[in-house]
């Protein structure tokens, strides 16, 4: 896995994949809760990201989910209210990324550094996981100061 500082959608634009940060939440809606700043930016470049997440969170849960008209993943990154992750939650989602990257011959993927509450995993914890489940095709991605 790679680490690179700098803006995950001009990523996006040359190419790459993104992985973006959800909930994993449904609202009573049917719309997904978007309240990553990622998933934010998502739901405004393709107006029909919230609805369509929503729709599959109802229909099959919790899981990853893959988005090729608009080259993104999602990865639900907490299970509940308070925004917490058991890593083994956080172990299952990071390896279905993995399946999905595989399954659809992704070769350039880009996940921005999520927002973490202090209670849940910390970070130490979360690059523990990924390490051990994407390879080479991953680029982590911090902004810029």
């Amino acid at each position: 896995m790679h680490t690179l500082i700098g803006d995950l959608w001009s990523l996006h634009a040359r190419g790459y994949t993104l992985i973006i940060p959800t909930e994993g939440l449904r609202a009573p809606s049917s719309q997904a809760l978007l309240n990553t700043k990622h998933a934010r930016i998502a739901a405004l470049r393709f107006p029909h990201f919230g609805a369509e997440l929503g729709n599959l969170i109802a229909q099959s849960g919790h899981h990853s989910y893959h988005f090729p008209d608009y080259q993104l993943i999602t990865l639900p990154i907490s299970q509940d209210d308070a925004g917490r992750t058991p890593v083994e939650s956080l172990t299952r989602v990071i390896k279905q990324v993995g399946r999905f990257v595989d399954v659809h011959r992704l070769s350039l993927i880009a996940c921005p550094y999520w927002e973490s509450d202090p209670t849940a995993l910390t970070w130490d914890a979360i690059l523990r996981v990924i390490e051990k489940h994407w390879d080479d095709r991953f680029t982590l991605v911090s902004e810029p100061p």
